[in-house]
């Protein structure tokens, strides 16, 4: 008898054990669709006003995730980018050489290259709708990623990234004609500052190793 219930007892907890296994094991869709729920609440907060983008995992998950093909999504994830792009870098100046890894503004700046590469079309037509400020910020994060590709030869980075956008827009008009023209015109400039600010910090960097030797 005692055996006989011994045996029941194992049976019973064996037979919980698969249950919880089976309530716990979740599918490669069902995790993906909550992750993106998570993701989706996370944007709807930021949208909100509701916390300040920094330098968090949450945050940079945001950013590094795969851009939706979805139109709605894609419009979602532009709007909570703009807003990360806006908040976080209101402060970025003119020129930036200093450009720690892990830093939110190096990761926007991959985004934005990774972004305009990968949605071209997408990219061009929503530059029409924002701010100048807006502009201004795209242009510095471009420039800074053109920048660390080859130090010295930026011009030649710009139109190499302007070529490339240019042969990967798949239904052209003079929206997108004339928006990547102004962002070509844009980086142009800020190119100019570029080089003059290179030149003057690398003067300051042999000056300064002079002083030490003394």
């Amino acid at each position: 008898m005692k055996k006989l219930i011994l045996l029941l007892i194992v049976l019973f907890n064996l037979l919980v054990s698969c249950n919880l296994k089976k309530e716990n094991k979740s599918t490669p869709h069902e995790t993906f669709q909550k992750d993106n729920n998570q993701m989706q609440d996370f944007g709807q907060v930021i949208l909100d006003g509701k916390i300040y983008p920094s330098i968090d995992n949450r945050t940079i998950d945001f950013i590094n995730q795969s851009l939706p093909n979805n139109k709605d999504s894609l419009n979602f994830y532009f709007e909570v980018f703009r807003v990360i792009l806006t908040r976080y870098n209101e402060k970025v100046p003119e020129i930036i050489f200093d450009r720690p890894n892990g830093e939110l503004q190096d990761v926007t700046g991959k985004k934005l290259i990774h972004f305009i590469n990968s949605k071209p079309d997408y990219f061009l037509e929503k530059y029409s709708d924002i701010t100048s400020e807006e502009k201004r910020i795209v242009t510095q994060l471009i420039i800074n990623e053109l920048y660390f590709i080859q130090k010295n030869d930026l011009t030649n980075n710009i139109d190499s990234f302007i070529n490339q956008i240019d042969k990967k827009i798949k239904f052209n008009s003079g929206e997108k004609t004339k928006n990547l023209n102004e962002i070509k015109v844009s980086l142009s400039k800020h190119a100019g500052k570029t080089k003059l600010s290179c030149g003057t910090l690398e003067l300051k960097r042999i000056l300064e190793e002079r002083n030490n030797r003394k």
